[in-house]
């Protein structure tokens, strides 16, 4: 699965979420957060990305731009 980041940072960036709280959300460490936007969201599970685009209040349009992209 290939995630949107720069898409993702701007939208957690929009909602005042900082990586310590999406972190938190999805049930891992801010670090660990960290290495899955560096790796390009590939490592996000798809309960991950779920809670994420709850979090953020995103629209099944929205879920599919960013947790399922297409670009590389």
């Amino acid at each position: 699965m290939r995630v949107d980041i720069p898409r993702l940072r701007e939208l957690l960036q929009i909602n005042g979420v900082s990586h310590e709280i999406a972190a938190s959300r999805i049930g891992v460490t801010r670090d660990t957060f960290q290495r899955r936007l560096r790796e390009n969201g590939e490592t996000f599970t798809v309960k991950e990305s779920w809670e994420l685009s709850n979090s953020l209040n995103l629209n099944e349009d929205m879920i599919l731009k960013i947790f399922f992209c297409n670009k590389k």
